[in-house]
Parts: structure tokens; sequence; C-alpha cells
């Protein structure tokens, strides 16, 4: 099973639980996972661990260094997704988490070693536009308004999935697989042949 799940929403996430008549705590526990409310609670001793916080607001460079950390302690390799929300009408915070994934996705590249195959990609496209600018001004407001609203930035970002073609990039065993207009099924069967659990097709 999934030896480490870092998320948000706990308060809904134990609430809609205990409805069920389920304590996850308790669970996770029984099952042998450190549950945690921060990632600051993580303990290097942890080897199934389950992180729920409240928000969000943490960092996915942290979220993805600790993962490693107890991921790579299995001698037979592991596998990590890492997801992280750009898609936000919240221009800011949409460019923000960006940067942070870039630097995630680099960071990463360069730690592990050179038999672990690393893939970028995204599971949909979404709207986003220059509407406004001018040369040598901000696209962004300095002071960001207290709503969050992006009607008096030069960038536009709506809460709609589009149909362009998404980057799929790849370094690692199996990374020239992935090349030109490819299924988003073909990234399954790339992962699938870096295990050793498939032929290379």
């Amino acid at each position: 099973g999934v030896d480490v799940a870092v998320g948000s929403g706990r308060s809904s996430v134990l609430a809609a639980a205990a409805k069920r008549g389920l304590n996850v705590e308790s669970l996770a526990r029984q099952n042998g996972y450190a549950f945690h409310a921060s990632l600051q609670e993580m303990s290097p001793s942890d080897r199934r661990v389950i992180v729920l916080s409240e928000t969000g607001d943490f960092s996915v460079a942290e979220a993805t260094r600790r993962a490693i950390h107890v991921l790579s302690q299995n001698k037979r390799g592991y596998f990590l997704m890492v997801e992280w929300d750009m898609h936000t009408n919240k221009v800011r915070r949409g460019l923000d988490h960006a940067i942070e994934m870039d630097n995630v996705v680099r960071q990463t590249a360069q730690s592990v070693g050179k038999d672990t195959l690393i893939i970028f990609t995204a599971d949909h496209s979404f709207d986003i536009r220059l509407v406004r600018g001018k040369r040598g001004e901000p696209l962004l407001p300095k002071t960001p308004p207290a709503d969050g609203n992006s009607s008096t930035s030069s960038i536009a970002v709506h809460d709609s999935h589009t149909g362009e073609q998404v980057l799929a990039a790849a370094m690692g065993p199996g990374a020239r697989r992935l090349h030109g207009f490819i299924e988003n099924t073909d990234l399954f069967h790339i992962m699938m042949a870096a295990y050793g659990w498939e032929e290379a097709r």
C-alpha cells in the first residue's frame, strides 16, 4: 500500500470519516502509520506516515524532500507522485506555485541517482492569458488585493480547463521514450518499464 501520504483539509476529512463512524488517526496507527498534523511533526524514524494538515499552505519542496527520505529507505525503489495546484483564479498564487514546482523538479533532479526516472507533466491545460500591459510596468499589482481578485492584473486566469496539449518531460531510465505527441496512457507504460515490469515498447 501507500507508505507516505501528505495532504490538507484535516478538519473536513476527519469530520467526514467520523460521520461514517471511523476514527482516522486510530485506524492509521493500528495499521502502522505515524499520523501527523504538519510536516514539522515528522520524525526521521517514520517509515509509514500520513501528514494531514489543515491548509495547503505547507512547503511542497519540504514535503517532497521528506517523502523521498522515507521512501528511499526501500532498497527495491519507490514511486512518488507530487501534485501542486497552479490552476487557480488567484494569479499571484498560481504563479508562485509554478515557481515552487519548478524548483522542486530542479532540486529533485539534482538530488536523486541516475537510476531514478523523473517525469514532469500536467493532468490538463487551463485558461491563462496576457490581457494588457506596458513595457517596463509590472504585470501584477505590487500590492495584491485583500480578496485575491485578479481584475487589476495584466494576467487573467479562469477557472476552466482547456484543450491544449500539455508538456511531458522526463530524465532518467526510459526518458528517451518520451518525445513528440504521445497518449497520456503511454506514461504508465514508460513508468512500468522503468521498474522492469514491462518490456520497453
